[in-house]
């Protein structure tokens, strides 16, 4: 058998090889079937393979498993690259379904599938186009996603390795393929795509798909075999962060709600599917669960106690869900809060999460900075946790969550908003009634308004809805599906008639002889006012889900903190720490930009607090290099603003000095020509009259102004460098953060010249001195750039006499480093950066030295 074996690869290696050359230029029809028939035997499980290519039933079986190992995907791409109408016309028309067509339907679904819309992608308009568009609907049609999907599932024993490993260089191109697949055909088959290519239809038939392979997946389990949803999940995964989570969920809940409640195999599969998705989807994946599953209980047969498994969707469940968003719908609070409250095993996290809600709603900078809606959302929170507490969850933590509530009622009370007094009222009461309900109870006067009354309710556990409601439920959606064309025509005759009346009015009532305005400077309307105040944009940017309302947010910041400097020092901190830790979540327009100008706004008027705040941040813990680059890049960006001349205009300045001139009272028929000043008519009549003989631009003497960055140097500069050798630091700079130690030494180097002229400039310059030398030999070449760029920012802001007098030592040393690293460097960028501080040191060196012997 391995004699036998060995020869049958070279075999398939020499019928391969004709039929590219028969295929490629047939001579006449026959020859050209001939080997494609020859071919199609080669297939995967192929019948009737004994007659064409006279070989065992052992040695075919090797056959095919090494064309579709070595040849399959290539003989797909020169297939593709024949494919003409002038080639096709050597095989007959009504086989071209079965000579052609099957090889990519009847082949590896997975390589046929990426082979067509690679194809499709790449190709320009025209035949080819078009056929494998064709090609790729049928694919679709014959369900042939369906053995592609499960392929992914399969585990082989025989090798004791899954399709995962095998099959893991293609797995990203077929679940981007897979989940991208509509806007790919779209955008280049146009208006020609065709039904089951539109999302609205793609999404839910592979989600059928999906379902039956987990039938499948079900069945093999219910077995004994063994099999992977790894490529489920990930797949799962990006169609929800992708925009397709409604359609996909539209057909998979329901029927997951019903089998879950069946059979505790399928609580293991939906448990598996939800534990293996990607971290970066999972919040696009589980959102919909719980916004749409009817109750609690489903959500546990679908999660399980994948929450105590899976750190991100404890963060979710925990933090981000209740704590960063909000949303209107109190079926997601009580999904989740209920989830979290419904089991022994996750009955800790939940006492948790209701004490971490109290804290926050109790305390007095998040009430008076945070959104009505998000305090809101947290209060309806706790009254759905305080429905879900147990007598014994009650006698074990009464006392602590009376003390958090008696500290979250009084800044409630004294709160200026009634909304907010009342929501404080409305939880008060509730919590008090709930831990004991015979003990004395906070009671206070306020209307029983429908809004108080649905609060109230919320502390009474939704019951569980049963299979008929869920299922009438989907009955309706599916209604609504089928008389969706109904509605569309009526839409359609709708609109056809407001077109023909809108069409009418045009002709009798034309304005084309009306000049239009002109509108090139007007400001884009937006659904959403500008804020007026500082607190206003504070919460905007904190709570708002509306993309437009925090880009206004965000767009009007700078100019609000720069125009209301009074009582900016008190938020200073709050509303810097808001805007570092903000995220383009919508994908804004200049949002870097306009964060950066903000925070710099912020900094030039409250530079003690933010620099105070962004200096001991900067070396704390959960921060990411990003926002610790931006800590610095606000920091430079203060300190430059901070150094560069402050003044009024001398235009300003004049007309404040000078008198108004007083103006009678008297009926004038030119009322629109104001009296010239007598100032200007006298200087224009002198202008007139002086003959000049040479005249050149008038020198202006510099004025001379306070650095304004002068007082509060130290607190940019000291900070940053007093705790760079702690060893609690949360990065290795000198390792393999050494990018933030850069961006560090370029922030040092910018303060330092920042503060030229000042007081604490020599110190400053001394100190960056000092450090840099210990780390003038770094290997990584950017870190020694900004070596040469803090030592040239030193030498540029310490005055030069020092030099002579204080740093004789150091400049020695500097001026060899600089010599060696000039001559020695392998990197030609440092080198010439080194000749050039070289040449700055010396130049600074000889005018003091001049200057001296000229004393």
């Amino acid at each position: 058998m391995g004699e036998m074996t060995l020869n049958v690869r070279p075999f398939v290696r020499q019928i391969v090889r004709e039929a590219y050359n028969i295929i490629a230029n047939p001579k006449n029809e026959s020859e050209c079937v001939e080997y494609l028939q020859r071919i199609q035997c080669l297939l995967p499980a192929r019948e009737n393979a004994l007659g064409k290519l006279n070989m065992s039933q052992e040695d075919i079986v090797t056959a095919q498993e090494e064309f579709a190992e070595n040849h399959y995907v290539r003989f797909l791409d020169f297939l593709v690259k024949c494919l003409s109408v002038d080639w096709l016309s050597n095989l007959p028309k009504d086989k071209i379904p079965e000579l052609f067509d099957t090889f990519f339907l009847d082949g590896i679904p997975e390589e046929a599938f990426l082979i067509l819309t690679s194809a499709i992608q790449t190709l320009s308009h025209g035949y080819k186009l078009n056929k494998c568009a064709v090609l790729l609907e049928e694919f679709i049609k014959q369900h042939k996603l369906r053995v592609l999907l499960w392929n992914q599932c399969v585990i082989i024993p025989d090798k004791s390795r899954t399709k995962e490993n095998q099959h893991s260089v293609m797995w990203d191109d077929l679940v981007t393929t897979l989940a991208m697949l509509p806007e790919r055909i779209i955008n280049k088959t146009k208006q020609e795509t065709s039904d089951i290519f539109y999302p609205q239809n793609y999404g839910p038939f592979l989600a059928n798909e999906m379902l039956v392979v987990l039938h499948q997946v079900y069945s093999a389990v219910k077995n004994g075999s063994d099999v992977s949803l790894s490529f489920f999940s990930q797949l799962l995964g990006k169609l929800c962060i992708t925009g397709s989570a409604d359609w996909i969920w539209s057909v998979l809940l329901p029927s997951f709600t019903t089998l879950t409640n069946q059979d505790f195999i399928w609580c293991r599969i939906c448990e598996r599917l939800v534990c293996e998705v990607p971290d970066r989807c999972i919040e696009s994946t589980i959102i919909p669960v719980v916004r749409d599953a009817a109750w609690y209980g489903t959500v546990n047969k679908l999660l399980g106690d994948a929450v105590l498994s899976k750190q991100k969707l404890k963060y979710l469940f925990t933090n981000k869900l209740l704590l960063y968003r909000h949303f209107k719908q109190d079926l997601i609070l009580q999904n989740i809060v209920g989830h979290l409250a419904s089991s022994h095993t996750r009955k800790p996290l939940f006492i948790q999460v209701l004490q971490t809600l109290l804290e926050v709603w109790g305390d007095s900078s998040a009430v008076k900075h945070t959104a009505y809606e998000q305090h809101h959302y947290i209060s309806r929170a706790i009254l759905i946790g305080i429905g879900l507490l147990s007598d014994r969850d009650k006698e074990q933590h009464k006392g602590d969550l009376i003390r958090k509530l008696m500290t979250g009622v009084q800044c409630h009370i004294d709160n200026q908003a009634f909304k907010v007094r009342l929501l404080g009222m409305v939880v008060a009461e509730a919590l008090t009634t709930a831990l004991d309900p015979k003990g004395p109870k906070l009671e206070f006067e306020y209307e029983k308004t429908e809004e108080v009354n649905h609060l109230l309710s919320l502390v009474t556990p939704p019951s569980d809805p049963g299979l008929v409601d869920i299922q009438s439920r989907d009955f309706q959606t599916v209604t609504l599906a089928e008389n969706d064309s109904e509605v569309k025509e009526n839409c359609s005759t709708k609109e056809q008639e407001q077109i023909m009346e809108a069409a009418n009015t045009e002709e009798l009532d034309s304005d084309d002889d009306l000049e239009p305005y002109d509108m090139s400077n007007d400001a884009p309307v937006t659904k959403t006012k500008a804020p007026r105040y500082v607190r206003d944009c504070m919460e905007g940017l904190i709570s708002s889900d509306d993309p437009e309302r925090v880009e206004s947010c965000l767009c009007a910041a700078a100019d609000l903190i720069r125009s209301n400097p009074v009582g900016l020092k008190e938020i200073a901190v709050e509303f810097i720490k808001i805007l570092l830790h903000l995220q383009d979540s919508f994908t804004l327009l200049n949002f870097i930009s306009l964060r950066h100008s903000a925070m710099v706004a912020l900094g030039v008027s409250c530079p003690v607090e933010v620099s105070a705040y962004l200096t001991k941040e900067f070396y704390r813990r959960n921060y990411n290099i990003r926002q610790r680059m931006d800590m610095l890049e606000v920091l430079r960006g203060i300190a430059k603003e901070l150094s560069q001349p402050f003044t009024v205009s001398h235009k300003n300045c004049g007309e404040k000095m000078q008198p108004k001139p007083i103006q009678i009272l008297q009926e004038n028929k030119s009322n629109d020509i104001k009296p010239e000043d007598w100032r200007e008519v006298v200087q224009r009549r002198i202008e007139a009259k002086t003959h000049r003989f040479a005249k050149g631009p008038k020198a202006t003497k510099p004025e001379a102004l306070p650095n304004r960055f002068a007082p509060v140097a130290g607190d940019f500069f000291f900070p940053l460098l007093n705790c760079f050798d702690r060893n609690d630091l949360p990065f290795d700079l000198l390792g393999e953060d050494c990018l933030l130690l850069g961006r560090l030494l370029y922030t040092l180097g910018i303060v330092v010249y920042a503060a030229t002229n000042a007081p604490i400039a020599k110190h400053m310059g001394k100190s960056l001195l000092e450090f840099t030398w210990g780390i003038r030999y770094h290997p990584d070449r950017s870190i020694l750039q900004a070596v040469l760029f803090a030592v040239s920012m030193a030498f540029l802001a310490l005055p030069p006499h020092v030099f002579i007098t204080e740093l004789q030592t150091e400049v020695v040393e500097v001026r060899q480093w600089l010599e060696d690293l000039s001559e020695k460097s392998v990197d030609s960028s440092c080198q010439k950066q080194a000749a050039q501080t070289l040449l700055l040191v010396q130049h600074i060196l000889s005018q003091e030295l001049s200057k001296m012997a000229g004393h």
